[in-house]
């Protein structure tokens, strides 16, 4: 049932979603050209052939790694056809065949619910899904490592030459699968060493100890000179213009490598695993201490159980080494012994039925979880480390989306899994009996006895000094919140310079502030106890509770948040909608996305522009039909400057849920998306709160401002340490040379407060303004907490270095113009 369960879950994860998102450009769409040509030359495929080929197939060098993934997706596309669902299927088979190979490693030495457990594990790890669902190619590595460290271990641990033999058939497939795709070194040495160095360090005795050493001993042995031969077979090429060979499998350059090593590893890793990063070292922890021995049923031994942890442990290691040493001359690839890792956690997760529940481990994967989550919070990017692409571009528009649904899936693998840790029933243990009113009286007198002997331990412990503590702080916010309420009646200008919302927390932080604590504690013993009263109704064990939190979590991220981000990389969305837009004969082309990134979606080439003003000036032409474009993001300021300099309007926008790749259109049409220009670049003035009538040089005419609320609503004064938007509008009468920054000064009370940054923060740079452009210059402002209240006046200017933009008209001081004044309350 198990193994049903974890074919059908792992099929789910990683098969299923194949097709969700469009092929990341130009990343997946350089990887399918390369197989599509593979697939012309080796295997017929003549009806894949595109004008423009070269007439050879792709080198290794070409690849950049073994040839076994391009190979596999090229048979795919020669029976499929060129799709994007018909690449990444053989990939996600091979992904596939890896998490079952870990199956069968774990049922056969430890549990099948240890089995189950580390596939649910690996399939929710983003580095090995993520790999499995795109056209990349590095999931066939770590395949490949989780096929031969399984196949090796067992014809090491089984009894029968049947199943010796069956186990060093898979064991064989795995080091060539890795010799294929990431040469001698990671494909090869590092899985051979990995089940050499355990079964040379198994300390358990009986008639095959003879066989095992002798066995492990062959495979160090082998290792080595499999390490032997990578050495000097690379050593000659790394920087010196060689083409890549499969026994390397790798591009080595830097002859003089300064990049660092081991810690750039575990930054991959570390943002890679998200949400399983907490949970890994304290499952690698438990794979290291011995604890109380497991009821010997169904023929599994604490032998097995022993040298499988040993397995999970070297393969884990001497994987990190071997990548760890190749950092510095090829970067970080992605871990090929992430199947290593997902095993620790299954081990982990089964034994926790009957070990003891850890509530250092709780802090611990708190802690982690955390750091983690800030981590992710300050910078999404870091999702994509799973592919360790260096140029690897996140899309800015994502990332506030980004944040809010990390911090879910924060929520749930911090919470869930701390709490499976801090706490659990047996399995199998049942609730008592009784009616419910009585369950909650007991529940009650539970908790009040908890409640007592919590007290009388930290009195004891304290001598009496947390009680003494907790009197002198009530005490001081009883002080605080009669303080302030005086000063309040009294009008005290201390207690007015206080920032919004202070007042009313320190009037009320002395009954709120134990209530509050009490209420966490409450809240903390209910949901506790919810979770134990739940696992103990369904007999759930504490580990498994674990997996389905932090399983939750994964799935989450993968099934709603990389197919969102996805279709941000991936220009299929903007093919979608000119499909649906446009009429017979209404062309497509493009510029400076991949020359590959329509092959996917489109029968013929389409055409290609090297440049913005080659793409206007086909889009713009004279008596031409309705006609699309897709570019980049950062190509558009460029393109619309060119329109707007030839008919004074923005370019029609018709795909903009993408900020790296949108569909334009010399035609206007309905729009999907936000149209990325309508909240700073107008054709006519809108309502303007404050008007200002001032010049800069013969440039630049500045119409006036206003400043409004975080609900968009106009206000007329500021309060410090609350956040405003602050909004100037600009009339362009000539182009600007140069580049300029813009500076916003609220000086007044000996006091001020200085903005300097680039206008439009950017989006539209100034030496893309046209002639009779409206442009609003929007930024946040928010005052210290010593801007007294009064008034303060506004002044506005663009400057470069040291020097200021001369201001030509209108009331100014040191070529600062005077925009008005500005209350402070």
């Amino acid at each position: 049932m198990s193994a049903a369960c974890a074919v059908a879950l792992a099929a789910l994860w990683l098969v299923a979603p194949i097709s969700r998102t469009g092929a990341w450009d130009p990343h997946e769409a350089d990887a399918a050209d390369l197989a599509r040509r593979i697939a012309v030359h080796r295997f017929g495929g003549g009806s894949l052939a595109r004008p423009g080929d070269p007439p050879t197939i792709p080198t290794l060098s070409d690849l950049g790694m073994g040839e076994l993934p391009f190979t596999s997706m090229a048979a795919s596309f020669r029976v499929f056809g060129f799709h994007e669902w018909s690449g990444r299927l053989p990939l996600a088979l091979w992904g596939l065949g890896g998490a079952l190979s870990l199956y069968w490693l774990l049922y056969r030495l430890v549990h099948a619910r240890a089995a189950f457990f580390a596939v649910v594990a690996l399939s929710t790890m983003p580095l090995y899904y993520l790999h499995a669902r795109t056209m990349v190619g590095d999931i066939v590595p770590m395949a490949a490592f989780a096929m031969a460290i399984a196949g090796f271990s067992l014809m090491v641990a089984e009894d029968g030459w049947r199943s010796r033999a069956g186990a060093a058939v898979l064991g064989g497939i795995g080091i060539f699968a890795g010799l294929m795709s990431r040469g001698l070194l990671l494909g090869v040495a590092a899985p051979l060493a990995s089940v050499g160095v355990a079964a040379l360090a198994a300390r358990t005795g009986g008639p095959t100890r003879h066989y095992r050493n002798a066995v492990g001993g062959a495979l160090v042995a082998a290792a080595l000179a499999t390490g032997v031969w990578f050495f000097r077979v690379a050593a000659p090429l790394v920087d010196q213009g060689h083409p890549l060979v499969r026994a390397v499998g790798l591009a080595l350059s830097d002859p003089t490598p300064r990049d660092s090593t081991f810690d750039r590893m575990l930054r991959q890793i570390g943002h890679a695993l998200h949400p399983w990063t907490a949970v890994i070292p304290i499952a690698v922890g438990h794979l290291l201490v011995r604890g109380p021995s497991r009821p010997e049923t169904d023929g599994f031994t604490d032998d097995r159980a022993s040298f499988a942890k040993l397995v999970l442990l070297s393969g884990a290691s001497i994987a990190f080494a071997a990548h760890a040493f190749v950092v510095p001359w090829n970067g970080a690839v992605p871990f090929v012994g992430v199947s290593m890792l997902a095993g620790a956690v299954g081990v982990m997760a089964y034994e926790l039925e009957w070990t003891k529940a850890s509530r250092l481990a709780a802090i611990v994967l708190i802690l982690i979880g955390l750091v983690l989550a800030v981590d992710l919070d300050r910078e999404p990017s870091r999702t994509l480390a799973a592919f360790s692409e260096e140029a690897a571009a996140f899309p800015s528009t994502f990332a506030e989306p980004a944040r809010k649904t990390l911090s879910i899936i924060a929520l749930v693998a911090i919470a869930g899994g701390a709490l499976t840790l801090f706490d659990a029933a047996p399995v199998g243990s049942r609730a008592a009996t009784g009616s419910t009113r009585a369950a909650l009286t007991r529940w009650i007198a539970q908790r009040r006895e908890d409640a007592r002997t919590l007290g009388r331990a930290l009195y004891e412990a304290f001598h009496g000094n947390v009680v003494f503590l907790a009197v002198i702080f009530e005490a001081w916010l009883v002080g605080q919140a009669a303080m302030v309420a005086v000063g309040q009646r009294a009008g005290w200008e201390q207690v007015r310079k206080l920032p919004k919302g202070a007042t009313t927390i320190l009037v009320n932080a002395w009954w709120g502030v134990p209530l509050g604590i009490l209420a966490a504690a409450i809240g903390f013993f209910v949901i506790r106890d919810g979770l134990r009263a739940i696992l103990r109704r369904t007999g759930v064990s504490r580990g498994g509770a674990l997996v389905t939190f932090v399983g939750a979590a994964g799935t989450l991220m993968s099934f709603s948040y990389y197919p969102a981000l996805g279709e941000q990389l991936s220009p299929r969305g903007a093919f979608e909608v000119y499909r649906a837009t446009r009429a017979e004969g209404e062309p497509i082309a493009l510029v400076g996305t991949s020359p590959r990134a329509g092959a996917l979606y489109f029968d013929e080439p389409l055409p290609m522009f090297r440049d913005v003003v080659a793409a206007s000036a086909w889009l713009s032409e004279e008596g031409a039909p309705r006609r699309f474009l897709v570019l980049k993001a950062k190509d558009l300021p460029r393109l619309n400057s060119l329109w707007r300099a030839r008919y004074k309007q923005n370019v029609a926008v018709l795909d903009a849920r993408s900020s790296q790749n949108l569909l334009v259109s010399n035609v206007g049409g309905e729009v999907v998306g936000e149209d990325p220009f309508n909240t700073f670049l107008f054709d006519e003035p809108p309502p303007i709160a404050r008007p200002v009538s001032a010049r800069f040089l013969d440039n630049i005419e500045l119409l006036g401002w206003d400043i409004v609320d975080e609900r968009g609503n106009v206000v007329e004064w500021l309060v410090p340490r609350t956040t405003y938007r602050f909004r100037f509008y600009l009339r362009v009468d000539k182009r600007i040379p140069g580049s300029w920054m813009t500076f916003i000064h609220i000086d007044g009370k000996d006091k001020r407060h200085n903005l300097d940054h680039a206008p439009l923060s950017g989006k539209y740079p100034m030496n893309l303004w046209q002639p009779g452009d409206i442009l609003r210059d929007e930024f946040e402002v928010t005052l210290e907490p010593n801007f007294v209240p009064g008034e303060y006046w506004v002044f506005f200017g663009f400057f470069q270095g040291e020097a200021r933009m001369h201001v030509t008209a209108g009331s100014a001081r040191d070529d600062r113009v005077v925009a008005g004044r500005i209350e402070v309350r």
